[in-house]
């Protein structure tokens, strides 16, 4: 099982990378167009604006690629800006259109642009009962997902004093807010659990 972790220059590349690679995982990093047949799994890392990295993803010309890969029904993650390009309408900055994997928009999260910096409790629905939440994970972040309604049931877990969804899930695609690479023990957990307990009948 090769992971792939998509390279758009401006993320912590190297900090998602060894947290995968310390837990046995075989890592490669991507760096340009190529086909991602051999990968059985793909990361979007966090850290950077939202159209910078969707602007790096078409310069590098692996849109096209990455959407051929979510369509082969193997597991996708993104973290931070990662989960937030899985969007559609991107509203940092000028804004951009996002992968559009989900119909809701990413916005900023207070009128006076704060940050939601620090530890943070994610709680999940009741309905979910994955071991690695109901934890303290480290968040990063000045924008949100404004979910709509009708995407409510991809919604895993949020943030119990912001409110913040931290952790979505539509198929093979999943996506958390916070920085699992950052999250000591509990992000270990996070990881441990995408990399050897999410296969592609997404589990």
């Amino acid at each position: 099982m090769k992971i792939g972790i998509i390279n758009y220059d401006n993320c912590n590349i190297s900090s998602i990378f060894y947290s995968f690679y310390n837990l046995g995982a075989d890592v490669e990093i991507i760096e340009n167009n190529k086909n991602l047949d051999k990968y059985s799994k793909i990361i979007f890392p966090g850290v950077g604006s939202s159209p910078a990295v969707m602007n790096i993803l078409e310069k590098k010309e692996l849109i096209q690629q990455i959407q051929n890969f979510v369509s082969t029904n193997k597991p996708v993650l993104g973290i931070c800006v990662g989960m937030q390009i899985l969007f559609n309408n991107l509203h940092e900055g000028t804004g951009c259109k996002g992968l559009g994997y989900f119909k809701s928009d990413v916005k900023s999260i207070y009128k006076d642009k704060k940050s939601n910096i620090g530890w943070r409790n994610v709680v999940s629905k009741k309905e979910f009962d994955y071991n690695f939440l109901n934890k303290n994970y480290y968040f990063c972040h000045s924008y949100k997902v404004d979910i709509l309604p009708e995407e409510e049931k991809y919604v895993i877990a949020r943030d119990d004093e912001t409110k913040v969804i931290s952790m979505v899930k539509k198929n093979n695609i999943h996506g958390v807010q916070f920085h699992p690479e950052k999250s000591q023990k509990n992000g270990v957990d996070f990881l441990k659990h995408f990399i050897f307990e999410t296969d592609t009948n997404n589990e």
